[in-house]
């Protein structure tokens, strides 16, 4: 008796040390993933084309700049995005303070208005600029807000389940994400609502080597529900600029810095 119990011990300690090795891989893939997407190169600037295309197939595109700054130690980073057309979001600018530990930071400045206003923490799951992307799509989703679950490993790709930890402060119940297994880019988001049905794609339509960094320069977000779609091209983008901290303060967002505004010429 003493026996069986003490097989059955090390059975049950051995299946639990095999589930931690298994979350612990897990982590592992999805955090290299995360870093692969939003954290190449010390910082990046980036000229942006959006188009935008509704159920009854009219067009409205974005034209803008992006920089993004990240902080080694902390992996806190801090994005910057001014608008260069059409003429209604022209000298737009957005600014967001990404924060692994708390609520990130975004401000939003019209020019029209000369007015900065703060976007509330709840909005971060709303339409940008009028997109199928998300404000949190822009930035990347902090990945500890999520429980990750290795569904799959395929010849191409890692299969992951997402649960949000606080689901009253999403619109999904899970995600499914494939992550490329050659290059840890995450290729394909999937998003399911509260009622279980898929709602939201997310997907990468081409990739290139930019510098030595895998990088994903065609994009796009299908919302399935309102038949609508947006594709976001990269058309111009560099990494390790020796950005200036100066550049992320509520001064740029009314006096953007001009030398990487004018990027795109």
């Amino acid at each position: 008796m003493k026996i069986l119990i003490l097989s059955f011990l090390l059975v049950s300690v051995c299946l639990t040390l095999q589930a931690q090795e298994n979350l612990t891989e897990a982590i592992n893939i999805f955090t290299k993933s995360n870093q692969t997407a939003f954290y190449s190169g010390k910082d990046c600037v980036c000229k942006i084309r959006m188009i935008i295309k509704n159920k009854h197939g009219k067009i409205r595109e974005r034209h803008f700049i992006t920089l993004r700054k990240s902080e080694k130690k902390t992996h806190n980073q801090k994005f910057f995005m001014y608008f260069l057309r059409p003429t209604d979001v022209r000298s737009m600018s957005i600014m967001t303070w990404k924060n692994t530990e708390t609520t990130d930071k975004r401000w939003l400045y019209l020019s029209a208005l000369d007015t900065i206003k703060r976007i509330a923490p709840s909005r971060k799951r709303t339409s940008f600029v009028g997109s199928n992307f998300y404000y949190e799509d822009t930035t990347g989703r902090n990945i500890n807000e999520d429980n990750h679950q290795l569904l799959k490993t395929t010849d191409e790709y890692y299969i992951f389940k997402n649960i949000p930890k606080a689901p009253s402060s999403v619109e999904f119940i899970y995600y499914i994400v494939w992550i490329n297994r050659a290059n840890y880019l995450p290729i394909k988001f999937i998003y399911y609502n509260k009622e279980k049905q898929k709602y939201r794609i997310i997907q990468a339509l081409r990739l290139k080597n930019i510098q030595g960094y895998p990088t994903i320069i065609k994009q796009e977000a299908l919302d399935l529900i309102r038949n609508e779609k947006t594709t976001i091209y990269v058309d111009k983008i560099k990494y390790n600029n020796n950005l200036d901290e100066s550049m992320f303060t509520q001064t740029s967002l009314r006096h953007p810095p001009q030398k990487w505004i004018s990027f795109d010429e």
